[in-house]
């Protein structure tokens, strides 16, 4: 059986507070075992959650228990190891992807540089290093960007939940799942609001 890497924006879309029904049986498809997430997802999902505590401290509490319980869940953790570190560095010295790793400068109307809340860090690129490391499809809401990164760093598959198309074909022979193997069960994702 193989694996797939989620993205954070498949996590974050499964926990809106009115989800789209695809992701759910989506999800709800993939046996015990398919879902590799990354520190990737895991730190940009804690940095979502702890910017809702600002304004939002009772949702943000639901978040964090939910997140803890999801965070025990049996899944996939692909560590950056050497070799996804290595990719990691090829694609940041590479010119056409170097977007991904800085913020651009950003200047009000009278031409003063504005100060940046959020700096870039590559996540995408990260996330795609860790595919190419450990031979994992992507899963994501914004395959565009992997798309770009696979013209220069052959990715091992990029499918687009929602659409339900792949954007990069996985290897040959790669599936998630067996269909023929009935004992297989779904994936345990921990449920808010009494969802799945």
């Amino acid at each position: 059986m193989g694996q797939i890497l989620v993205d954070t924006n498949i996590i974050s879309t499964a926990y809106l507070p009115e989800p789209p029904q695809w992701i759910w049986e989506w999800l709800g498809e993939l046996p015990r075992g398919a879902l590799a997430v990354s520190w990737i997802t895991i730190y940009e999902t804690e940095v979502g959650i702890r910017a809702v505590q600002r304004h939002n401290v009772q949702k943000a509490l639901e978040l964090l228990a939910w997140f803890e319980e999801f965070l025990s869940s049996r899944m996939i953790q692909p560590e950056m190891d050497v070799a996804a570190a290595r990719v990691l560095g090829a694609m940041a010295a590479h010119p056409p992807l170097r977007h991904f790793f800085h913020t651009p400068e950003r200047r009000d109307r009278h031409g003063r540089v504005i100060k940046q809340d959020r700096v870039n860090l590559g996540c995408d690129a990260m996330l795609a290093a860790l595919a190419i490391a450990h031979g994992l499809p992507i899963a994501t809401l914004n395959p565009a960007d992997f798309c770009l990164i696979h013209q220069h760093f052959p990715l091992p598959g990029v499918y687009d939940p929602r659409a339900d198309v792949w954007h990069v074909e996985p290897p040959p022979g790669w599936h998630v799942g067996d269909a023929a193997n009935d004992d297989l069960e779904p994936t345990e994702w921990p449920a808010r609001s009494g969802r799945l």
